[in-house]
């Protein structure tokens, strides 16, 4: 059996070094529990060509830990900066395999093709690709595959794209895909596609685990995903701000978070004065920025009516909402703040047209 540990988007930074070279250490123990022959990395392994120079010796001291082989295939993020600079890092552990518009290896019952990032794939049809002459063939490429456009992202939607006829026209068995940062796997053609998503939280939006794919080859393909626990979360809230800026207390939700862990949270709601109100916050993230990776604290939905909670009618509409909340069991949480919310805006709104 042949065992392959297939990663991507790392995006390895100097601004991030710590985190993300911990994210790579533990990649290498996965691979190593694992007794993988190969690891591969399709592309954003660098988070850009100047940061490739900056952190090759720590990648290449980590890799070095290893006993299987590691292929690289460089991403548009490794071309980031890059202008008319060519690729001359010297890996000392690592194959990294740039030579466009492909590369091609053979080892025994496998073979790899091995496709960096391209401005366009056109003419793909002239490319002179060996005949394949292993058992398995598995390639190794970076871009959108168009059968996956529904785990497209906003920022992925300028990938560029890669046709799923180069694979199938040339045998290939498993594409090991980087590029979207939602993993995902589809069999076209009896061609298994997959991407197994960012290997670390990288931006805002990515929920869910981070991890790798274990791809078993015997007689048969199998494929397991595995999670990489340094990687942390990413974990969004709503707050619901009460008028006088009282909230949900964050403290009991930072419970349940972990060191590595990104936090977003979105606050919203009518007070009295939102500048007390954010100052408040910001001395909170202050004192609770080493508890994670990153904490970030959005007040787009909070605006302010000066008074209001002096307002006559605010003060009994806010009366009928506590009572309704506390003799609601049945209504949800989150409708009930929602309820508080829009009341309150059709209070201000009338406020606002009488001034």
């Amino acid at each position: 059996m042949i065992k392959i540990l297939h990663c991507s988007d790392l995006h390895l930074s100097e601004a991030e070094r710590i985190y993300s070279l911990s994210v790579l250490s533990e990649i290498v123990d996965i691979a190593d529990r694992e007794n993988v022959d190969y690891l591969i990395f399709s592309g954003d392994i660098f988070d850009r060509f100047t940061e490739i120079t900056k952190l090759l010796d720590s990648f290449d001291t980590i890799i070095s830990k290893l006993d299987c082989e590691v292929y690289l295939v460089p991403g548009n993020h490794e071309m980031l900066d890059k202008g008319d600079k060519k690729f001359t890092h010297v890996f000392n552990k690592c194959h990294f395999l740039c030579n466009s518009p492909y590369d091609h290896r053979y080892d025994s019952d496998i073979e790899f093709l091995t496709i960096p990032h391209q401005k366009d794939y056109t003419g793909y049809e002239n490319w002179n690709i060996p005949k394949k002459i292993s058992k398995y063939r598995i390639a190794i490429a970076h871009g959108v595959v168009p059968e996956f456009v529904p785990y497209v992202s906003d920022e992925e939607e300028g990938g560029t794209i890669l046709d799923s006829d180069i694979f199938i026209r040339h045998a290939v068995d498993y594409v090991a895909l980087g590029h979207l940062h939602k993993g995902g796997k589809l069999l076209i053609n009896n061609t298994i596609f997959a991407y197994p998503g960012s290997a670390r939280v990288w931006r805002k939006g990515e929920e869910g685990p981070r991890g790798c794919v274990l791809i078993e080859l015997e007689d048969t393909i199998n494929t397991n995903f595995v999670e990489i626990k340094s990687s942390g979360m990413f974990r969004e809230y709503q707050i619901s701000l009460s008028i006088d800026g009282e909230y949900e207390n964050i403290r009991e939700l930072a419970k349940g978070w972990n060191k590595e862990d990104y936090i977003h949270i979105n606050f919203s709601g009518i007070v009295d004065d939102a500048v007390d109100v954010k100052r408040k916050f910001e001395y909170l993230k202050k004192d609770m920025k080493e508890d994670v990776r990153k904490l970030e604290f959005d007040y787009n939905g909070i605006s302010d009516v000066y008074g209001i909670s002096k307002q006559p009618i605010a003060k009994k509409f806010l009366e009928l909402w506590k009572e309704k909340e506390q003799h609601s069991d049945e209504i949800d949480d989150k409708v009930l703040l929602r309820a508080r919310e829009l009341g309150l805006e059709l209070i201000k709104n009338k406020m606002e047209d009488i001034q």
